[in-house]
């Protein structure tokens, strides 16, 4: 799975937007600055992306299966 780059404005309040362009994020931030005169907005780049994987698939040869066909499920 891969994960692209993005790009976040810190300001007031914690960031909640992922702008997928440099650009949209840094006009965002000048949006905000209108906005909020005297207050900063700094324009987050993203580094890295890190997941935790917990969960495991093995696949197993098939099997005959017992008839289910009574199972209400």
């Amino acid at each position: 799975m891969a994960t692209a780059k993005f790009w976040m404005v810190l300001g007031r309040g914690q960031p909640t937007y992922r702008h997928t362009e440099k650009r949209t994020a840094c006009i965002e931030a000048e949006r905000l600055a209108s906005l909020h005169p005297g207050e900063e907005f700094t324009v987050l780049e993203s580094m890295a992306t890190v997941v935790k994987n917990d969960v495991r698939w093995f696949v197993l040869e098939d099997v005959d299966q017992p008839d289910d066909s009574d199972v209400p499920f």
